[in-house]
């Protein structure tokens, strides 16, 4: 059969406008196969691996289509490959032979071109890669089996959702997360996430639709915690360099919540027989009425330090007895606002991720430069004068949030004033550190420590010069009786704590034991204050140090008076 301008021959097929045709090579007969079906692209992963072919065909009602399958799908005769097809709207000829011969025309097909795939959502190299569509210089295929991403886009999310965060720190906060998730792998910053904790009045839901509405709409999105730990795991995955939002904390067993969360934030899930572990980067945004310590003490379990800074609790109510809100716009209640909110979320949604991805990728350098700049100042302002790690790790995530929003609010993404990210994000981390002194004992120790010296500052007599020998000379008040014997001693003075001596407050032991740590265990106290660098000691395994009072030796608890700016 001659062969028209219009007609492409590959091996025993035609394929031109009516469509793809089989030509039996033993009587020259003409089988139609399909309509027209066009496979311009073979396709691999970063490995070189997982190799496969990208087809393109109009459907019935003229909307173009794409769908990729790996070459191995075609291994068992490759029916599964033509059901797909057919599903998105490839028209099949009906004939007794068109399905196993799509099958063969996939197989006899060999592209000139090829372009990466990945089985898993995010980046590929310098571009990132949606189940739908791909950013970036460097075409990418989505190759995966992920069919229910939520990921979709319709409306005005600015004008309709966004401008209605402006003012609101948890809105403010939950929409910059979304922004922020696809840059942790920027940064190379490890997963973890945010937990809206409060009263089901206060509107802590509203703050995840929003975060939700960035990428899609809630209703599709959203995940909650009624699931297995495997079955999180899967859709960590399927969420890679994305923000996961799973609503209501208090469903889940808490035995194992605490397992879950280092599982999010650590990036991978367990091996297990016949397949390699799921790995991924994810920031989450969570809700509940308790905090994770709260549930998992409903189990019986102890949270470690890791758990709590991998999952940061910010109170839902923002402290304007408004609930969530502080600022309400044109609304007269904030009942009215969320109202607001959770229906135009499901009009308005998963725009500004387009938009975002799309600015990152194009301009991939002066983006991860302005980062850097937000979250160092971001640093500069709110880190506290004594930090350890998990606050450093805390800030550093706060602070990339607010680098997320303050971006997307200068590319005009999101309808907020300028600044507004950064202090939404600081007005969370303050919320944060609040809640941190509920669980962390260093915290704990250090603040508690440091109000008893900012309300009975007056209560410490000054040594160090003449004049104070004649007024300690007046009395040994609050010396037990081993401990009146190193001052001399006349009248006892019932109002002293403690000595200030230079830079140091110098408190009694029996007033550390039965007043400052009253009702607690004053040795863990201590011991917190020493790894935090507030207790001086004369010893690796003293708490205590000996200081000189009018000339004699003395024991107590000698603190550093930085603790009256700790945070």
């Amino acid at each position: 059969m001659p062969q028209s301008e219009e007609e492409i021959r590959i091996g025993d097929f035609i394929l031109n406008e009516d469509g793809v045709s089989y030509i039996n090579p033993k009587d020259a007969q003409i089988i139609p196969v399909c309509s027209k079906l066009l496979l311009p692209f073979k396709t691999k992963n970063t490995e070189c691996a997982e190799w496969g072919k990208l087809c393109v065909f109009i459907d019935p009602e003229g909307n173009e289509k794409a769908h990729h399958f790996h070459n191995s799908s075609l291994t068992g005769g490759g029916s599964r490959v033509v059901a797909d097809l057919v599903s998105k709207g490839l028209t099949s000829s009906g004939h007794p032979r068109s399905q196993g011969l799509l099958a063969q025309y996939l197989r006899s097909v060999n592209p000139d071109s090829s372009m990466l795939s990945s089985s898993k959502q995010g980046w590929v190299r310098h571009s990132f890669v949606l189940p739908d569509r791909s950013f970036g210089s460097e075409p990418v295929v989505y190759s995966g089996t992920n069919k229910d991403h939520g990921i979709s886009s319709a409306g005005d999310w600015k004008g309709n959702v966004g401008q209605y965060c402006s003012g609101n720190s948890r809105l403010v906060l939950a929409a910059s997360a979304a922004f922020a998730a696809p840059l942790l792998a920027l940064f190379e910053m490890e997963g973890g996430g945010f937990h809206f904790r409060g009263e089901s009045s206060t509107g802590k839901s509203t703050a995840l639709e929003v975060g939700a509405s960035v990428y899609g709409s809630p209703a599709n999105y959203m995940l909650n915690w009624d699931a297995t730990k495997n079955s999180m795991e899967e859709a960590a995955e399927a969420h890679n360099d994305c923000l996961m939002v799973i609503d209501e904390l208090g469903i889940v067993d808490g035995g194992v919540v605490g397992d879950t969360i280092y599982m999010l934030a650590n990036g991978h899930g367990k091996a297990r027989m016949g397949r390699e572990k799921r790995r991924f980067r994810v920031l989450t945004l969570t809700s509940g009425e308790v905090s994770l310590a709260e549930q998992m003490a409903n189990a019986g379990k102890v949270t470690m330090k890791g758990q709590e800074v991998r999952l940061l609790d910010v109170a839902a109510d923002a402290g304007a007895k408004m609930g969530l809100f502080e600022e309400l716009h044109s609304f007269i209640q904030p009942a009215d606002l969320a109202n607001h909110l959770k229906a135009a979320t499901r009009k308005h949604y998963g725009q500004p991720l387009q938009d975002f991805l799309l600015l990152v990728t194009s301009r991939r350098q002066e983006v991860e430069t302005e980062c850097r700049k937000v979250m160092d100042k971001f640093a500069a302002v709110v880190t506290p004068t004594k930090s350890n790690g998990q606050v450093s790790r805390a800030i550093r995530r706060f602070g990339l949030v607010a680098a997320a929003g303050e971006i997307a609010t200068a590319h005009g993404l999101t309808g907020w004033r300028e600044g507004d990210a950064v202090d939404g994000a600081m007005k969370c981390f303050l919320a944060w550190m609040e809640h941190r002194r509920t669980f962390d004992t260093a915290a704990m120790a250090v603040n508690l420590v440091k109000v008893f010296i900012l309300e009975n500052e007056d209560r410490f007599e000054v040594v160090g010069d003449g004049s104070i020998q004649r007024q300690i000379g007046t009395g040994s008040a609050g010396l037990e009786n081993d401990e009146r014997s190193e001052v001399p001693g006349g009248a006892p003075n019932q109002r002293r704590v403690g000595f200030r001596k230079g830079s140091t407050f110098l408190i009694l032991p029996h007033i550390f034991r039965e007043v400052v740590c009253a009702g607690q265990q004053h040795e863990v106290i201590a011991q917190a204050l020493k790894e935090s660098d507030y207790l001086n000691t004369s010893a690796k395994n003293r708490l205590q140090k000996q200081e000189r009072i009018s000339g004699k030796l003395l024991w107590g608890y000698s603190i550093k008076d930085t603790i009256r700016e700790a945070a």
